[in-house]
């Protein structure tokens, strides 16, 4: 049986999430619907299985708060900032998973919380809102599934992937890393779990039905994602900004706290006597 992990952080962790809510729905109705905002709306009210550029999860979601708040955009705005706070919670969970204490707790739900991809999703509904939201909670799924051996658990993190592959292919590369991850470092005996692979069922009968619209009509997706590859689109990147935006979606602020992090990371994963004498007394 696994250790129990620290006790979660909720004083800090929870004003933390409710300063990011504050600020969210503050500043809420100081502009008009994005763009991405009123499509969302368009395709809520022709809802189906499957779209020309993503699967159906967020307009759903766009109709559902379009029902219960009509045309308030401060209310319209409601649910991507539960979801932003919720992301700033789920970090945290990570953390105190990875063995991390109070302090570290809430530098992680603090970083969460400024980082510019965050601030922006939790400012408007949009696939990537929710799959923000979708990745903190698989990622806390399977370090959390690992810690504890294994078992009937896996299956939160198959619903959490089929619920994500709703809303959003992209998921399909984290899972990938995340086989890739636990096939080169282990634990290997994971793939012995039966219950892994019943949560890989679980998540694909989820998925089946936008798999299924989308094989009926032709998979437009994959020829629009081809299209916006090639320049096609007024947001698409060159291939070399890739990784520099990376550093914009995380925050420039906090690269000096991503790079720190992974020096110490890289310091304690060796067992050289040399490489712990590099590393600053702070680790």
């Amino acid at each position: 049986m696994a250790d129990p992990p620290v006790p979660f952080a909720w004083r800090s962790v929870g004003a933390v999430a409710v300063g990011l809510f504050a600020v969210l729905l503050m500043t809420a109705g100081r502009y008009g619907y994005h763009r991405d905002e009123l499509y969302f709306l368009a395709a809520g009210r022709h809802l189906d299985w499957g779209f020309v550029d993503q699967p159906p999860l967020t307009p759903l979601l766009t109709r559902g708060m379009s029902v219960l708040v009509g045309d308030s955009l401060v209310g319209s705005r409601i649910l991507p900032a539960v979801l932003a706070v919720a992301t700033v919670i789920v970090a945290a969970l990570i953390s105190r998973e990875l063995g991390g204490g109070r302090a570290e707790q809430l530098l992680t739900s603090a970083a969460t919380a400024i980082s510019a991809v965050v601030l922006i999703g939790g400012h408007w509904l949009s696939t990537t809102t929710v799959d923000l939201l979708i990745w903190a909670v698989l990622c806390w799924s399977v370090i959390r599934v690992v810690r504890i051996g294994g078992g009937p658990s896996w299956l939160w993190a198959g619903l959490t992937a089929g619920i994500g592959l709703q809303n959003k292919t992209l998921v399909l590369f984290l899972l990938v890393a995340l086989a890739a991850g636990l096939l080169l470092d282990g634990p290997r005996r994971v793939f012995r779990d039966r219950w892994l692979w019943a949560a890989a069922g679980l998540a694909l009968v989820i998925w089946a039905p936008n798999l299924n619209w989308q094989a009926v009509h032709g998979w437009p997706q994959l020829e629009l994602s081809a299209a916006i590859a090639a320049g096609s689109s007024g947001s698409s990147q060159p291939w070399w900004l890739f990784l520099p935006y990376q550093l914009v979606l995380v925050s420039p602020g906090l690269v000096p706290v991503w790079v720190a992090v992974w020096w110490c990371s890289s310091a304690r994963s060796t067992s050289s006597p040399t490489a712990s004498s590099r590393s600053p007394t702070w680790c």
